[in-house]
């Protein structure tokens, strides 16, 4: 041990007090600035994922108002193509607002496109918007639908995108974490599942065209799936959260059975019905 210490001894009884001081404060000093080096970085990490979730959640909005409105026009359409030309103003309408969610959605792309690397998908979605809409009314019902369920499949994954580039999956919190997949995948997924059963239906009733091949249509897109696993994210939310179970259980109970009382509906005046009774119009208000 003093064979070891001898070097240190040596340098130090050849240095004055004042060369001591400074060379034990430069060693002390060393790991603290290693210390703080690394705090800083990881602080600087943090608002660096927090700038990117913010701004990654200025295009959920948008997004969220696309799939909800096309899929209102979708289904309208279905039923005006089907034989009800009653709702034509309510399509115009609802028309209006899809463009003035994607003026939203371009205006905040044109802003963020090079920090999130959009790669232009806002302004081919709003192309392709403007291409369907050209020739929905005078089209094929079957067609017009398949096109606006790819338009929306797309602006679903163009969501995820968005989740992924703004490392919005990437919160350390479990909680957070599972409520933010919720909002990227789970509740826009169930909330086009419905969307489609509400279009193709309110078509099948408009037309009153209660085929066996329109009956399994609806009877597979009535699978409440995603229902389940969203009831699963909500069960782990509220026991992980039990703040948000007490300011969400009782809508979240409520929105649970309005959806099993719509899936009951189109079994009993679709799936299991022999001719058509019930409104199409009033089936499709059921399901918004």
């Amino acid at each position: 041990m003093k064979a070891l210490l001898s070097p240190a001894v040596k340098l130090s009884n050849q240095l004055s007090f004042k060369a001591k001081f400074i060379l034990v404060s430069l060693l002390c000093a060393a790991p603290l600035l290693f210390f703080f080096s690394a705090l800083s970085q990881q602080q600087w990490q943090i608002v660096e994922n927090a700038n990117y979730e913010h701004n990654a959640s200025r295009f959920i909005v948008p997004l969220r108002n696309l799939t909800e409105h096309i899929a209102q026009t979708r289904g309208m359409t279905n039923v005006y193509l089907n034989g009800d030309q009653s709702i034509k103003d309510k399509v115009v309408q609802k028309r209006l607002q899809v463009t003035q969610d994607f003026q939203s959605l371009l205006k905040i792309d044109k802003e963020l496109r090079a920090t999130l690397t959009t790669n232009g998908m806002p302004t081919s979605l709003s192309d392709r918007w403007q291409q369907i809409s050209q020739n929905a009314l005078n089209g094929q019902a079957k067609d017009i639908f398949s096109q606006y369920t790819l338009l929306i499949g797309d602006i679903l994954n163009f969501m995820d995108t968005i989740g992924r580039q703004g490392r919005m999956l990437q919160d350390n919190d479990a909680a957070n974490s599972y409520l933010i997949n919720s909002l990227l995948h789970t509740i826009p997924n169930q909330v086009e599942a419905l969307g489609k059963l509400r279009g193709k239906g309110a078509g099948v009733l408009s037309a009153n065209n209660l085929t066996l091949e329109n009956k399994l249509q609806v009877a597979a897109l009535s699978d409440n799936k995603n229902a389940i696993v969203l009831s699963k994210d909500i069960e782990y939310l509220f026991t992980e959260a039990p703040e948000l179970s007490t300011k969400l259980l009782g809508t979240y109970q409520e929105t649970k059975q309005r959806l099993n009382n719509y899936l009951a509906l189109a079994n009993t005046e679709i799936i299991q019905a022999e001719s058509a009774k019930m409104d199409a119009n009033n089936f499709f208000d059921q399901g918004s």
